[in-house]
């Protein structure tokens, strides 16, 4: 199989350059081996089971829901007339 490959970006294809150069590699081994080490990448994916995250989910306890201040609005009755006090005194 023949394979041509047109880069049209200039540093890409730059950086190929300098790296071909370097390695003393031809153009077609390198990208051979790219092409083989991106296959294998592809053929060995990761793959789980999907679990039901209701049968498998979990609460943490971290024990602070009796803390006084665990709950510090706990006070507050009208969330509106209480957030409306809020705003009426913000930032003055």
């Amino acid at each position: 199989m023949q394979l041509n490959i047109q880069i049209s970006d200039v540093r890409l294809e730059q950086e190929l350059s300098d790296y071909i150069a370097r390695k003393q590699v031809q153009a077609s081994d390198l990208l051979t081996d790219l092409l083989k080490q991106f296959l294998r990448k592809e053929s060995n994916r990761l793959s789980y089971p999907v679990r039901d995250p209701d049968q498998n989910a979990t609460t943490l306890d971290y024990g602070i829901e009796e803390d006084p201040e665990y709950r510090p609005f706990q006070d507050v009755e009208d969330v509106k007339r209480f957030s409306m006090e809020l705003r009426e005194h913000a930032w003055r």
